[in-house]
């Protein structure tokens, strides 16, 4: 009689518990932390799935995330390939430097170099340039972010043969960061939307409730474009 009793009891207090929220909270994800000139930066764990490649470390943070979600690659590259997704993939290297240079000047620069001196037109919001036959030896096109005649970012790709996966690298300056972004040349038609979930991916790690909060909804992105 004594077990029935608390049976009805039970029964009744179960849907009241539910509706005032008494649920068993959800895990959060755990959180790296590293300091790079004296900015603490909140990286989700996932995000350091692939131990050799990816890092903090040295004023310098690697990540590998997956295209168009930007959530961390949990999947070998083997296990990638085999899935023939491996073009998703996308590296992130950000290095501070002390005594980086301005943006414009580090460009230019390094466009003299490629000599990448023929304007193609404008592709993706970037002006398109390519090498002149004389110098086409190693075929780097350049495609370049300019604004009121500066120079603010640019990314380079070849279709050379000899070149592995990724056949891109994109160039990106905040502040005193470098920011190398590497990405199979299919996916450049979405540098504009590379750069930006960069960024954010990047200000997320301001605090880890913002690192949380994009590692959520990149994953909630992911399930509908799974790899």
């Amino acid at each position: 009689m004594a077990l029935k009793k608390l049976l009805i009891i039970f029964s009744v207090l179960l849907p009241v518990l539910w509706l005032t929220g008494c649920q068993p909270s959800q895990k959060n994800d755990e959180i790296v932390t590293g300091e790079i000139n004296g900015v603490t930066y909140y990286i989700p764990e996932d995000y350091f799935a692939h131990k050799a490649l990816n890092y903090i470390l040295d004023n310098t943070f690697s990540l590998r995330v997956v295209n168009p979600d930007f959530a961390p690659l949990m999947i070998s590259l083997e296990e990638l390939r085999a899935r023939n997704q491996r073009y998703r993939e996308i590296g992130i290297l950000a290095k501070f430097y002390p005594k980086l240079p301005p943006a414009d000047e580090v460009i230019n620069k390094a466009i003299d170099r490629l000599h990448a001196s023929k304007l193609i037109g404008e592709e993706y919001g970037f002006l398109h340039f390519e090498q002149p036959e004389e110098y086409s030896q190693d075929q780097w096109d350049v495609w370049l972010e300019q604004r009121d005649g500066k120079s603010l970012s640019y990314a380079t790709c070849s279709n050379a043969t000899y070149i592995k996966v990724p056949q891109c690298r994109y160039h990106l300056y905040r502040g005193k960061f470098h920011i190398q972004i590497d990405f199979d040349m299919r996916l450049l038609p979405e540098l504009q939307s590379i750069r930006a979930n960069t960024l954010a991916l990047i200000d997320s790690f301001q605090s880890p409730e913002s690192a949380q909060t994009f590692l959520d909804t990149a994953r909630a992105k992911q399930a509908s474009n799974p790899l």
